[in-house]
């Protein structure tokens, strides 16, 4: 039988959480930003994989994705962050629009 960790209740970055750590970008420039390391201080460790996105001005953040690498991009919704899978900064960039907004990236393990 598997050992079982518990998770409730855990910080992100703790033993027994599904969140290896919690990244904080403090007020980022409006601009479009791919997913990268060059873009995200220290979350090109944890790619490719699951990133929670979290804005803390959630009108001001997209996520938008590419199929073709970068030459077009589709807009998911306005809702300041949710759920992405980055396999490269040509596929998943995050767009701040009418103000600096704080983000925060939760990269999930081995799920």
């Amino acid at each position: 039988m598997p050992n079982v960790m518990p998770i409730s209740g855990v910080a992100a970055g703790s033993t027994g959480s599904p969140y290896l750590t919690k990244l904080t970008y403090t007020t980022k420039a409006v601009g479009n930003y791919p997913v990268t390391e060059a873009n995200f201080a220290g979350i090109g460790a944890y790619l490719p994989g699951w990133v929670l996105v979290v804005a803390l001005t959630p009108a001001n953040v997209t996520i938008s994705l590419s199929n073709d690498n970068g030459a077009t991009w589709n807009a998911l919704s306005n809702t300041g962050g949710g759920w992405i899978y980055v396999d490269s900064g040509t596929t998943v960039r995050i767009n701040i629009a009418t103000g600096a907004t704080t983000i925060i990236l939760f990269p999930m393990g081995n799920f």
